[in-house]
């Protein structure tokens, strides 16, 4: 696509839609990421990496397209190390008991 056709399709409702999305998908990070803040023992920096890396997402357009690259790194970092503190975190609460195998019939 050329530059001008790009250009034209965000001045009409596409770049009125696509504004509308950003900021749902900023808003939606931000809160997200300030209930997981206030969880007892959450990986501090991990929250940190992803509200820092989900802002140049959300406002793609006013940064350059590296730092857009930059910041799906960092999500991708930030999610991450979540998910590896989520599946420690399970194990170590885990009860071994309330698996379905030691049911007793």
């Amino acid at each position: 696509m050329t530059p001008e056709i790009i250009g034209e399709l965000r001045t009409g409702p596409l770049g009125i839609a696509l504004t509308v999305v950003s900021i749902a998908f900023l808003t939606g990070t931000l809160v997200f990421y300030a209930a997981l803040w206030r969880v007892a023992h959450s990986p501090k920096l991990a929250t940190i990496i992803s509200v820092a890396s989900s802002v140049p997402i959300a406002l793609r357009t006013a940064f350059p397209e590296v730092v857009l690259q930059l910041g799906l790194v960092g999500l991708a970092v930030g999610v991450a190390m979540l998910s590896f503190w989520l599946i420690r975190s399970g194990r170590a609460t885990a009860n071994p008991l309330d698996s379905p195998t030691h049911a007793i019939a």
